[in-house]
């Protein structure tokens, strides 16, 4: 039967709710040899594996918690786990002792990567990261993938729209969405001593950026040739279950923060009788998040 995506542990304790994409690649590489100047294979090898997870999710408050702003690791692999639930035939799901689980390994640890947020018009934001499985010395193999599994009950958590963006302490006209790019430069994954699997990886570079599409062209006006980021804040609001938004004044929003950067107008542009967009890139220094914050102008 085929399986669909189910709620993710990314660490003791620590759930990703509501997940929309879940894949799982191996990454395995291989080795060909061959006879003098053979056209044919005589032998094939593994050289290399390096696994990773790929996430999408509409839980964005849970996804902050478990990646950070600029990644997490859990030194114990066993605690993350990416399951796939098994569909029924004629049916839901089969439930208790028929799914499948890609698990890490004790000891063995994982890196969590938040790449994006994205946000748009209507609808709900999603949030995008990578999990990256380490070995602990580079031959232990630091997954499993185990089936007949019964999975931990799934909860739902709260869920997100577009709010405003302040860019300098100004409110920024008919913004129409906007995306986060944690921008984590990392290194290759590193093998030592000719190992299968990467046993370390190092975060070089850290370049946030946040983006916001508009409809009004005017502020791009004052920013010729691009300025300086005095604070920019930008706001995810929390929905009311069976209704619309949490109040502004309550401490259940999401607020991303910039104390410092610049700002790049991007391309403006119209097409016959429909609304114009215009793009800004706010390329900042040090990118701060909140899963608690009112809604509040800076």
């Amino acid at each position: 039967m085929p399986d669909v995506v189910y709620d993710a542990i990314l660490g003791s304790g620590v759930n990703l709710r509501q997940v929309t994409n879940s894949s799982f690649d191996p990454k395995v590489e291989s080795l060909a040899g061959r006879m003098s100047g053979a056209a044919v294979i005589s032998d094939q090898f593994i050289v290399s594996s390096q696994p990773e997870a790929s996430l999408s999710t509409v839980d964005i408050g849970g996804f902050l918690t478990a990646f950070g702003v600029v990644g997490a690791v859990v030194n114990n692999g066993a605690n993350v786990t990416i399951p796939f639930q098994k569909r029924a035939r004629a049916g839901t799901f089969v439930g208790a002792g028929a799914n499948m689980v890609v698990k890490g390994i004790t000891d063995c640890p994982v890196v969590l990567n938040p790449q994006t947020i994205t946000a748009p018009r209507q609808g709900a934001p999603t949030a995008q990261g990578q999990v990256l499985f380490l070995s602990s010395d580079g031959m232990v193999t630091p997954y499993s993938e185990t089936v007949n599994q019964t999975l931990a009950g799934q909860l739902f958590s709260a869920m997100y729209g577009l709010g405003p963006v302040y860019i300098n302490g100004d409110l920024v006209p008919r913004q129409v969405g906007f995306s986060v790019t944690f921008g984590l430069g990392w290194s290759e994954p590193q093998n030592y001593e000719g190992s299968v699997f990467a046993s370390d990886i190092f975060l070089e570079t850290i370049d946030p950026v946040i983006e916001v599409q508009v409809e009004d062209f005017d502020l791009l006006a004052s920013i010729l040739g691009g300025a300086s980021i005095t604070n920019v804040t930008a706001y995810l609001r929390k929905r009311a279950s069976g209704g619309t938004y949490v109040a502004d004044a309550t401490a259940q929003h999401i607020k991303f923060t910039f104390a410092g950067g610049l700002i790049k107008p991007q391309a403006m542009s119209a097409q016959e009788t429909k609304h114009g967009n215009a793009g800004l890139r706010l390329e900042g220094r040090t990118l701060v998040a909140s899963t608690a914050s009112a809604v509040t102008a800076p």
